[in-house]
């Protein structure tokens, strides 16, 4: 007997909706079909550019793998074999790039001999990199080719029109079709290719540079011409976010909430990690359990969700007593109840990415009418730029120094012949700061910024490396200067 009629099945088709589901290679994923009709007699999910187009047959409660198509042996099944309120979703095991297609759902129930589509799908399986960058700096965009023999690299971005950003082919650049936003702004790690490393050097991005690259590659191997289409292979695709990380700021001891929305409130599963450690895991939470596998051991008994019914889609992190070691990049991200299913069960795209601040204390003695000295140490000594401000000041800049020279244009008077660098060859980056004659006016908030040959961004636009509470009190006796250190070393 024939397991499908596809008599009338053009009229279902016309009507289904194209879904996209993205997944990255080597997790599952869940391709979802739900029918109407509980009495399903047979389900079949089919791939129509495939030769042998049978993803999967079901029918009278058994899969029948006669005519599958040999590339999904052993790596699909039904969510539900009892079908179950209708349930035909499909589990791809392993997926890969070659996964890549449109899948369709389609049904036979009891009432019926019609043959129904119920779902279409569009997979898509890329291997996704996330690249994160702040406004002004270079970046390497990564990608490496398979075989060493290359003719020609590209890099795209699809969303532009032209989607040229580079194009190299036998030792020459050709910059006709180049969108003009990318002119002088893009390089190869490497001309000469040499092992097969074919990455992208942006340099200056900026936040109109967020989007998805694509790096292709030709090589002599396909012996194909130009022509063709399948004579380029797209190797790498990355997403770049240009983004300024939020900052929060805490003292030692305190408690503190690091922020997180999601825009779905259908979450399965919330993960907050921290690249920098290993293992990254600082809280897992999912199927209403905080999960304690795998995380990093400093966390243990720290850290919890500030609602765990997750409602309106709070999944902000409560990060108990912290200590200086807790300064780091921290990032949120959310599984909702439909698409992927990843090896760690989560693993989504991060929604928020924030960066957390523990200052050090460090206690100075200063009397009225003494000197000062604000300390401020650079990692990097390839420094342009020096920049002291008082944010509660207007105009609130302190001491500007550049190219070798003070700039007193925008400083405010106050500070007027009061203020030098304790060394203004800035050697071995000592950039600190000579404040004389205090008084109880200078009492506040200072604030040590630079500039270094890798920085583009506005002066104003860095974020400060260290934090500095200086306190004048009217009476006599001990002074304390609150030093704080920002923790971002020279990396402006």
């Amino acid at each position: 007997m024939a397991p499908f009629l596809f008599l009338l099945f053009l009229l279902s088709e016309a009507a289904s909706d194209l879904m996209v589901v993205p997944v990255r290679p080597g997790d599952e994923v869940i391709l979802p079909c739900q029918a109407d009709d509980p009495f399903i007699r047979a389900v079949k999910w089919t791939r129509a550019d495939l030769k042998t187009d049978n993803v999967l047959l079901y029918t009278d409660g058994h899969l029948n793998t006669t005519h599958q198509n040999p590339s999904f042996k052993d790596r699909v099944e039904l969510v539900d074999r009892d079908l179950k309120d209708g349930d035909m979703s499909l589990i791809l095991k392993n997926v890969n790039i070659n996964d890549t297609g449109t899948y369709k759902c389609r049904v036979k129930t009891n009432d019926t001999d019609q043959i129904r589509l119920i779902s279409t799908i569009r997979l898509q399986v890329t291997d996704l990199i996330v690249v994160t960058v702040d406004p002004g700096d270079d970046v390497i965009l990564p990608c490496q080719a398979a075989d060493s023999s290359i003719i020609c690299v590209e890099w795209r971005r699809p969303d532009l029109k032209p989607d040229d950003l580079l194009y190299y082919r036998d030792e020459y650049w050709n910059t006709t079709y180049q969108h003009p936003d990318y002119k002088d702004r893009v390089e190869l790690v490497d001309r000469d290719l040499k092992g097969k490393d074919v990455s992208l050097i942006l340099k200056n991005v900026s936040r109109h540079d967020t989007e998805t690259y694509k790096c292709i590659v030709m090589t002599r191997g396909s012996g194909r011409t130009k022509g063709d289409i399948d004579f380029y292979k797209i190797i790498t695709t990355i997403r770049l976010q240009v983004i300024d990380l939020p900052m929060v700021t805490v003292d030692p001891g305190h408690d503190v909430i690091l922020p997180c929305q999601a825009a779905d409130s259908s979450i399965r599963a919330v993960e907050w990690t921290r690249p920098d450690l290993e293992p990254d895991i600082v809280l897992l939470y999912r199927d209403g359990h905080l999960d304690a596998a795998d995380k990093h051991p400093s966390f243990k008994d720290r850290v919890e969700l500030v609602d765990r019914d997750l409602k309106d889609g709070d999944v902000s992190l409560i990060l108990k007593n912290v200590t200086i070691n807790d300064t780091g990049t921290y990032e949120c991200g959310v599984k909702t109840n439909c698409l992927t299913r990843k090896k760690r069960d989560t693993n989504s795209d991060h929604i928020r990415i924030i960066h957390l601040l523990v200052p050090d204390l460090m206690e100075v003695t200063v009397r009225p009418g003494d000197d000062v000295i604000l300390p401020c140490q650079v990692a990097d000594s390839s420094i342009r730029a020096v920049l002291w401000t008082r944010p509660d000041l207007e105009p609130e800049y302190v001491l500007y120094y550049s190219d070798g020279h003070l700039d007193p244009t925008y400083q405010h008077p106050s500070f007027k012949d009061r203020v030098e660098l304790v060394d203004r060859d800035l050697k071995d980056g000592d950039v600190s700061l000579i404040l004389k004659n205090v008084s109880r006016h200078d009492a506040g908030t200072y604030e040590c910024r630079v500039k270094t040959d890798g920085s583009t961004r506005k002066k104003r636009g860095i974020e400060p490396i260290r934090i500095i509470r200086l306190q004048v009190p009217d009476s006599k006796g001990n002074f304390l200067i609150y030093v704080v250190a920002a923790g971002v070393a020279a990396a402006c």
